[in-house]
């Protein structure tokens, strides 16, 4: 009979980590947020044209506004680009953002308990990202195709009449600062300085990994879905407390009925929950082998498996 999984350990709970992103998605998030960098820099160099010390690192006035129009043309044709060709991701993050329900505002409420008492969470929700991010993520989409859009209004302006190019230098002014504002509270909750988002940082840098009590906070939903998914490091997740339940417990198991034959495709709401794992990966229940191998015994002709 084969031994019972190890129980996890405290340390092994605190270092469990969960792959939230992949390398596509952190090279992505590079590319964005320095582009934005420097178009906000640059920017607020040219709007500020009476200081030019803001502009002097990047050669002056008309070099800034020349730099900042080009890289904001190359950031509209990578947009364009990963759309055309990741369309599918494109979809899922877009529908996955504007997915509400009335338990995000039960979140909604609850948010400033959990991001200064992690302790004690938040209502859970069922999103692939929480309600905030969310919000962030319908107002960063909406502030960057205002800005795409007058910015390249303000870049042909002998094209449109001085009205229209005036009002799209004061809305491209106002929203960059509504940009910024975003820009600021996502790197708040990215340095975590708040005790709910410690470790967050970890999603778009290094490996992609988040600690996995961070995950069972921020997304109860998706860190059940990656503890039941197999995986080269599901005996890692199980022996850290298989993320479904609270840290510490043992890890809850899928009731053995006789009509489901011990396998997905009964109570949906059990199927989020992961079997005992053995440290090399494969699922697997005691009882259930010992009574497999007596069926195999008195089925003479069942000898295609070992």
């Amino acid at each position: 009979m084969a031994d019972q999984p190890r129980p996890a350990s405290a340390t092994e709970q605190a270092r469990a980590r969960l792959p939230r992103n992949g390398p596509r998605s952190r090279w992505l998030h590079a590319l964005v947020y320095l582009g934005t960098l420097f178009l906000a820099y640059s920017g607020i160099a040219v709007l500020l044209e009476g200081h030019p010390g803001l502009s002097a690192p990047l050669g002056g006035h008309v070099p800034a506004a020349t730099s900042h129009r080009l890289v904001g043309y190359g950031l509209l044709i990578a947009a364009v680009l990963v759309v055309a060709v990741w369309w599918r991701a494109a979809g899922r993050f877009a529908a996955d953002s504007v997915r509400f329900g009335r338990v995000d505002l039960r979140w909604l409420a609850g948010y400033p308990r959990m991001a200064l008492a992690p302790g004690r969470p938040a209502a859970a929700h069922r999103g692939h990202f929480d309600p905030g991010q969310r919000v962030f993520n319908v107002l960063l989409v909406l502030a960057f195709l205002v800005l795409g859009v007058t910015g390249v209004v303000m870049g042909m302006p002998e094209r449109f009449v001085p009205a229209v190019f005036g009002w799209s230098l004061r809305i491209h002014e106002l929203t960059t600062w509504v940009l910024l504002g975003l820009v600021a509270g996502h790197l708040l909750l990215a340095s975590g300085v708040l005790p709910g988002y410690r470790g967050v940082w970890r999603a778009m840098h290094l490996s992609g990994r988040v600690p996995a009590a961070t995950a069972r906070r921020l997304w109860p939903h998706w860190s059940g879905e990656q503890a039941g998914a197999p995986g080269p490091d599901a005996g890692q997740r199980t022996r850290s407390g298989h993320l479904h339940g609270p840290a510490g417990r043992p890890p809850a198991t899928r009731p053995h009925r006789a009509d489901d034959g011990h396998e997905p495709g009964g109570d949906p709401d059990l199927e989020d929950v992961a079997d005992p794992v053995e440290p090399a990966g494969v699922p697997h229940a005691d009882g259930a082998r010992d009574e497999v191998a007596d069926q195999r015994a008195d089925d003479p002709e069942d000898h295609r498996q070992p």
